[in-house]
């Protein structure tokens, strides 16, 4: 049979019904590989949601972590160093961005940890700890600490200074608190810049 004779042989009924059957296995195994896709599709986006779940139980945990970590120990170690109560929040973020402090792993224990920038640019590793000593000794530290409660040994010692009995000056303590951490770390480069003491 040439080319011309099996053309038409498969135009022929007989020839069709061929084609029918022989195009049938394939049609099949077609839609089974079809139906697979849609279903490893399903199976994807099921696996997708779960990572997605508990990516956000992760997150929640790391915060959770870190507020029991970082926050708790921040707010005790300012209050023992004489922070005005009605800063504190805003000290804690202040000293949180400007020192990255984060949880550090340390074998089982999870601690606060973060860094001080040096004078020639570069930044050192350091611990909670060293963080308020380094903190303490700055001008910024005595417009928030009671009675200039900034003496150069580790945050709770009593050195008096010039600072205003009542921190920023010219402000009441409703005022520092309303302010957003923004105004506020203006207003303390303020008092720190100007003439005069507060």
């Amino acid at each position: 049979m040439n080319t011309v004779e099996l053309e038409k042989w498969l135009e022929s009924e007989e020839g069709q019904q061929w084609a029918e059957g022989y195009k049938s296995p394939l049609i099949a195994k077609r839609d089974e590989l079809l139906a697979e896709v849609k279903n490893a599709n399903g199976r994807f986006s099921e696996l997708e949601q779960r990572f997605n779940s508990t990516e956000s139980e992760l997150k929640a945990e790391r915060d959770f972590i870190s507020r029991q970590v970082v926050d708790k120990e921040l707010k005790y170690q300012l209050e023992k160093a004489g922070c005005f109560d009605f800063v504190i929040p805003q000290v804690m973020q202040h000293l949180k961005d400007n020192y990255v402090i984060t949880v550090a792993a340390n074998g089982q224990n999870r601690e606060a940890a973060g860094v001080i920038k040096k004078e020639d640019g570069t930044v050192q590793a350091a611990t909670l700890t060293d963080i308020l000593e380094h903190w303490i000794k700055l001008d910024e530290a005595k417009q928030v600490i009671k009675n200039g409660n900034t003496g150069g040994g580790a945050p709770g010692s009593t050195t008096h200074s010039n600072s205003h009995p009542n921190g920023l000056r010219g402000l009441s303590s409703q005022q520092i608190a309303a302010m957003s951490e923004t105004e506020f770390n203006t207003r303390c480069q303020q008092e720190i810049t100007s003439k005069g003491t507060l």
